[in-house]
C-alpha cells in the first residue's frame, strides 16, 4: 500500500507541472553551416560547434585559455516572450578543467533568457542558481523557472551563458525551453 502511495503521490507531482514547449532552432546543435557552427545562433570568439554534444551528437562548445580570457558576449537565439508569464528554461552541460574568477557554485555554465524595452534597455533576465564548474565527469542538467515576465518586453533571447570562466572547455547541448503552467493538484496524500 505504501509503494502505491508513494507512486500516486509522484504522478500528481509529475503532473503538476503543465506548459507549452517553445520551438527553438536547433536547440540540439546538429545543424552547422559550412564553417561548421550551429545554425540559428549568434557567433561568438568563443564558441564553436562540434561533435561532442550529448551521446555523441551536436554540441556548442566554449574554449578559452587564462591567457586570452573570454571576451564579453555571448552565443545567443531570439524568443517571444508572454508578459505575465513564466518560464522552464534547461539545458545539458558537460565541463573540463573549466576555470572560473571564483571556485563558487554561481559561477560557471549554464543558460540564461533575458528580454529587453523598446527603448533598448534590459527588463528582465534569469539563470540557474547552480553553474556546472571545474570537471564535470558526466553531463549535467542546469534548470531554473524565470520570475514572471514584465510588460513590455520587446525582444528577448535565451543563451548557453560562460558566467565568469576565465579558462577550460565545456559543452552545451539540449537546451529547453517551456512556459511554465503551475496547475492545480486534485489531492495530496
Amino acid at each position: 500500500m505504501h509503494i502505491m502511495m508513494t507512486a500516486v503521490c509522484a504522478l500528481s507531482a509529475a503532473t503538476a507541472f503543465a506548459g507549452a514547449t517553445m520551438e527553438l532552432k536547433n536547440a540540439g546543435f546538429e545543424e552547422t553551416d559550412r564553417n561548421g557552427y550551429p545554425v540559428g545562433w549568434s557567433r561568438h570568439p568563443s564558441w564553436h560547434g562540434e561533435r561532442a554534444g550529448h551521446n555523441g551528437s551536436g554540441g556548442l562548445v566554449f574554449e578559452c585559455s587564462a591567457e586570452k580570457k573570454q571576451k564579453g558576449g555571448r552565443p545567443q537565439q531570439e524568443v517571444v516572450l508572454k508578459a505575465g508569464r513564466r518560464y522552464y528554461v534547461s539545458a545539458l552541460v558537460k565541463t573540463a578543467n573549466l576555470v572560473t574568477e571564483r571556485p563558487t557554485p554561481a559561477q560557471g555554465m549554464g543558460i540564461y533568457l533575458e528580454g529587453y524595452g523598446d527603448d533598448g534597455k534590459w527588463k528582465f533576465g534569469g539563470g540557474p542558481r547552480v553553474f556546472a564548474n571545474g570537471t564535470t565527469k558526466d553531463w549535467i542538467k542546469v534548470e531554473f523557472i524565470t520570475r514572471e515576465v514584465p510588460d513590455g518586453i520587446v525582444r528577448a533571447y535565451i543563451q548557453p551563458w560562460a558566467k565568469r570562466c576565465v579558462s577550460g572547455r565545456a559543452v552545451i547541448d539540449n537546451v529547453y525551453l517551456a512556459e511554465y503552467d503551475m496547475q492545480p493538484v486534485a489531492g495530496v496524500f
